[in-house]
């Protein structure tokens, strides 16, 4: 119908209403839903649509209807109008004419430490970052309308919300959420119409348990075509367990919320432990030193800071000009994030600069490096591992351990890290915990140790 069909002229008792839209005295569309044989308000969760109704609205379905605002006119989306953010690329109903460095999302970045007197730091993302960056992942992991997605990953993180829901909906597929994570629940959607699972490290830990101790459980994953990890380092050791038990090698992906995804292990690549692949198509990635100067080796061993430049950038900090002034320059992103470059161009991500960068004895150590060592260990399950300062060193190596079953002797663990890695990577400290704090995310917060 258009507007000024018989169905756009019923009258409610807030404005006009038509068959899947409701124009209020708020001057707000909002879609609606069928209830009881009449249309509907839909609930205040969805209502994230403009206020000004100087606007036309188009859809990417040829068969899809496409309801024009009221009064009815033709119109672009103007430049003035702020709202025209919070339309969703992948909806049928889009705003005509809206520029791709519009706003589409905002989200919190996870890297942002909460603890007072740190503001979270508001992202603003433009829609041409996801659009591009989604387009960049399908042809990363071969993803087409074919594949059916599963996770139980929050949808207020970018991992959940843009790749998690919006991915499958740009493809033209599916999502299947989970609700809270089992390996039961896994199994049983990638044993029937789920193709990919999308996951976090913690619920890899889980799901490697229960499939060494379920050949059932195994066999189901083993059907999946892809299983993704992300937000957090995957250990080897992880990699290993689920390899052996269902022959699935896992797929890392690095990415931010700033960045959305940067870089990723190819669908045909090979799938190396500890290690994040290459930077996405239109996502350049380059490592710097302390001085800002550009790392051209690939050694896997020289440490540098990395930086990203392309389209997947966001736009801003929301009412943070400093801290977006403070982290971008000459167009490239600081992440904060420390890496090594192989000779084939794999990057391997070494730690936060913050927290996972330890400076001990004159030397730059990376926390994830060693927390792999240590989680070799029979008796180790999980670990953290941060700097604490010392007069004599600088800063020496702490190990926070959760014990597999009985805890193993500290010194035994410090002689297994020096004789995996070197003598001055070991921890001078060990101390076993019952767990360690994480956020929403499995993420472990490193600033909550003792």
């Amino acid at each position: 119908p258009t507007a000024s069909s018989p169905a756009w002229r019923r009258r409610s008792r807030n404005g006009w209403s038509g068959p899947g839209w409701r124009y209020g005295r708020r001057r707000r569309w909002r879609p609606a839903r069928r209830w009881s044989g009449r249309w509907r308000p839909a609930p205040r969760w969805c209502r994230s649509t403009p206020r000004s109704a100087n606007a036309s609205l188009s859809t990417s379905s040829a068969t899809a209807r496409r309801p024009r605002c009221w009064p009815p006119r033709a119109s672009s989306c103007p430049a003035a109008w702020p709202r025209c953010r919070g339309w969703m690329s992948t909806s049928p109903y889009v705003p005509t004419g809206c520029r791709p460095s519009r706003t589409r999302r905002r989200r919190r970045s996870s890297s942002t430490p909460p603890a007072p007197p740190v503001r979270p730091r508001g992202v603003v993302l433009p829609r041409r970052a996801i659009a591009s960056n989604l387009d960049s992942l399908s042809a990363a992991w071969e993803w087409t309308a074919a594949d059916v997605v599963t996770h139980a990953l929050p949808i207020f993180h970018v991992h959940g919300l843009v790749v998690g829901v919006l991915g499958p909906l740009r493809r033209g597929g599916s999502s299947h959420h989970m609700g809270k994570f089992s390996a039961a629940a896994a199994g049983a959607k990638l044993a029937g119409p789920a193709t990919m699972m999308f996951g976090v490290p913690t619920m890899y830990s889980r799901l490697a348990a229960d499939v060494e101790a379920d050949p059932g459980l195994a066999k189901q994953i083993s059907q999946a075509r892809l299983l993704v990890s992300g937000s957090a380092p995957l250990p080897a050791s992880l990699h290993e367990r689920i390899s052996q038990a269902t022959g699935q090698r896992i797929v890392e992906r690095y990415g931010m919320t700033e960045t959305l995804m940067n870089c990723s292990v190819r669908a045909w690549g090979e799938r190396r432990p500890g290690t994040v692949g290459l930077p996405v198509d239109r996502v350049e990635v380059r490592l710097v030193d302390d001085a800002g100067s550009v790392i051209e080796v690939s050694d896997d061993a020289t440490i540098g800071e990395i930086e990203v430049r392309g389209p997947n950038l966001f736009l801003e900090y929301l009412n943070r000009p400093e801290a977006t002034a403070e982290a971008m320059h000459d167009g490239w992103f600081r992440t904060g994030d420390m890496a090594t470059r192989a000779a084939d161009g794999y990057i391997r991500i070494v730690g936060r600069r913050a927290t996972d960068i330890i400076k001990s004895g004159g030397f730059k150590i990376g926390a994830g490096e060693i927390e792999n060592a240590l989680l070799e260990h029979p008796g180790v399950a999980e670990v953290a591992v941060a700097g604490r300062p010392d007069d004599d060193l600088g800063e020496r190596i702490v190990a926070w351990v959760v014990p597999a079953a009985s805890a193993p002797d500290a010194q035994e663990l410090i002689d297994h890290v020096a004789r995996l890695l070197t003598p001055h990577k070991r921890p001078r400290a060990v101390n076993f915990v019952d767990s360690l704090p994480r956020n929403e995310l499995g993420k472990v917060t490193k600033r909550a140790l003792p």
